[in-house]
């Protein structure tokens, strides 16, 4: 059974719960960022590799705020919010190891799905 870390008394997620929400918050960051990579890499010119790693990177961020981030209307409910984030962790990753970039790929699906999964062990007072 997963050990649950209560908030510290002032309110405030304690530094555990703290550095788990910083590492998925930069796990997010870090999926935009190789989503675009990857897609841009398949291009041997700039502007085009520029155009096609935005739209990609806009197109997951879209995915994201609809279904997957807190603040939204229309966020699904979990297993289904679960299941759309290790989707596009696996598919960036999928992506990154088709640019040969193994190591990215592996840190990527690894943090950030692992960091799905954890902040779901957390109180639902805290989780994000």
């Amino acid at each position: 059974m997963a050990r649950r870390v209560a908030p510290s008394p002032s309110g405030s997620p304690g530094p555990l719960v703290g550095g788990l929400l910083a590492v998925r918050f930069v796990s997010e960051l870090a999926l935009l960022a190789a989503a675009a990579w990857a897609a841009g890499a398949r291009f041997h010119s700039p502007a085009p590799a520029a155009l096609v790693g935005a739209a990609v990177a806009l197109a997951i961020a879209a995915v994201w705020g609809v279904w997957v981030a807190p603040a939204s209307a229309r966020r699904l409910p979990d297993p289904a919010r679960l299941a759309i984030e290790v989707v596009l962790f696996a598919g960036v990753a999928a992506g990154l190891l088709g640019v040969h970039a193994v190591i990215a790929a592996v840190l990527l699906a690894v943090v950030g799905v692992g960091a799905a999964f954890a902040v779901r062990a957390l109180p639902s007072s805290v989780r994000v």
